[in-house]
């Protein structure tokens, strides 16, 4: 799993949030208050350019967060032997991890 041609899709509630996140990489997903069950697929980006699927075909589940109305969660992606892991973290630590980051699509406060 240490290649650089690592990818993840993430899901949440089953529809696919976020495509092809690489390592070092983050994102932000706008959540309705209620329960926020999320998962990973893994996959390669030399198998996805040729045309290959099979290797991205296994949803990894993760987490399932409560959400509060204006709360804001912050989730670390882990890489162990086999597989990522999602794993919620203080929101000092995870707003000092994103303090230098540069946005593309910043979320709303």
């Amino acid at each position: 799993m240490l290649g650089s041609g690592n990818i993840w899709d993430i899901y949440a509630n089953g529809q696919q949030v976020v495509h092809a996140m690489r390592r070092g990489g983050f994102c932000s997903i706008q959540a309705y208050p209620d329960e926020l069950k999320l998962e990973t697929k893994q996959g390669w980006n030399w198998a996805s350019l040729a045309g290959f699927n099979l290797l991205n075909q296994i949803k990894q589940e993760q987490p399932t967060l409560q959400i509060a109305p204006g709360q804001t969660y912050y989730l670390e992606m882990g890489f162990g032997k086999d597989r990522e892991a999602l794993t919620p973290v203080a929101a000092e630590h995870g707003r000092t991890y994103l303090a230098p980051c540069h946005w593309v699509n910043r979320p709303r406060s």
